[in-house]
């Protein structure tokens, strides 16, 4: 049986980080690859208020899929899988679409390296000039938006072996109801673990530079993987969800005017663990879907958000150049990137057998009726499994 809830939510994260890189041409945070000669802190804080859910929902999404993966599939299959739906996609991404990116970077004047943040000279090289200073300078190389593939490949396969011992305990999952309290627990580990390592600010996702926030979401993901583990601790979380989305929006007002401090990372822990456990109950109750434009956008999550970077950089250069005000070129950046990133895989990337295979999705099958479930052509946190019975129970709304 198919997570529609989850399908759902990856395919509402995609459009909103397709959204969220548009916002980062017009914010203050310095560690994107363009920026508009003015900036709005309003927008900055939009940024921040969607960061605090989406980051970890996906990486807890991504344990609860894993698990379910290794479950059925065992471990061959497993990292198989991880190979051709993570690290296959991100090379390709890296090799198509980042030295544009860079390019235009560096035509800003802004170096964005391992080491952080550099204002330069803006580059005087042609694009084909540059591209092989690309390959053969490590500071001129970037990862960009793919850092996600990268964490994540890198998650999976470290805590293999915990997922492994996660598969047998399967016997759990008819267990009696767990206390409403058991949904709150999360949050004091995940606050230790972000104030005590100085997590979440600054987010510059480098991994050997960013070992805080590498940590922050291996933590989601072995929760996620807990939830699929032992379901009664997922519907304890989704039947507390009015509460959790009372504490998370309260939580997340507070982090905005206290962000880079001690207390703020406190309030991002309690933020992201009520927020997410607020917006899977959310899913639980009113995100089932079904229909060709659902199937269609389940399968188009993984390309879309591998293309669409690219555009937002390249377009957005032009973009900001324009005599419009910040949220006129919002709005144009983020409807003409929408456009033309659907477009692009719509017409081209779907239809060729190579592009679906370094895109990670699954080659062209006729229609059949199948008889066991089979992964999503969507990002790598799929959400297929064969779900307990009681968590097949609708939750109060």
């Amino acid at each position: 049986m198919r997570r529609t809830d989850f399908d759902c939510l990856h395919i509402i994260i995609c459009f909103t980080i397709i959204v969220a890189h548009c916002l980062l041409v017009f914010c203050p945070q310095p560690h994107y690859h363009l920026k508009n000669s003015v900036l709005s802190p309003g927008l900055g804080l939009i940024d921040e208020f969607n960061r605090i859910w989406f980051l970890p929902l996906f990486f807890l999404l991504a344990g609860w899929s894993s698990l379910v993966s290794l479950r059925s599939r065992g471990i061959g299959h497993f990292l198989k899988e991880r190979w051709r739906r993570i690290l296959v996609p991100m090379i390709a991404g890296i090799a198509l679409f980042c030295p544009p990116i860079k390019y235009v970077e560096l035509l800003q004047g802004r170096d964005l390296r391992p080491s952080g943040l550099r204002f330069v000279e803006p580059t005087q090289l042609s694009f084909l000039e540059f591209v092989p200073r690309f390959w053969t300078h490590i500071n001129q190389a970037t990862w960009s938006h793919l850092w996600f593939l990268a964490y994540l490949f890198l998650i999976s396969v470290l805590l293999l072996p915990l997922l492994t011992r996660l598969t047998r305990i399967g016997s759990l999952s008819k267990s009696d109801p767990l206390p409403a309290m058991f949904a709150y627990l999360p949050f004091l580990p995940l606050a230790i673990l972000v104030v005590g390592l100085d997590g979440w600010w600054p987010f510059y996702p480098t991994l050997y530079r960013d070992w805080a926030n590498f940590c922050y979401f291996g933590a989601y993901f072995l929760i996620g993987a807990g939830m699929a583990a032992y379901p009664p601790f997922e519907l304890c979380v989704q039947r507390e969800w009015p509460r959790l989305g009372v504490i998370g929006l309260t939580a997340s007002m507070g982090m905005l005017f206290a962000i880079d401090t001690p207390l703020g990372r406190f309030l991002a822990a309690l933020a992201t663990w009520a927020n997410c456990g607020a917006i899977l109950g959310l899913a639980r109750g009113f995100l089932q879907a079904d229909g060709r434009i659902f199937k269609y956008l389940r399968e188009a999550t993984l390309p879309l958000y591998i293309l669409h970077n690219v555009f937002v950089v390249v377009l957005g250069w032009y973009i900001v150049h324009l005599p419009l005000g910040i949220l006129a070129k919002f709005c144009l950046l983020t409807t003409m990137t929408l456009v033309t990133t659907i477009a692009i895989y719509h017409f081209v990337l779907r239809r060729l057998p190579v592009l679906r295979f370094l895109f990670g999705m699954r080659p062209f099958q006729p229609a059949t009726i199948p008889k066991t479930v089979e992964p999503s052509g969507g990002l790598p946190t799929a959400t297929e499994s064969s779900q307990p019975a009681n968590l097949r129970q609708p939750i109060s709304r």
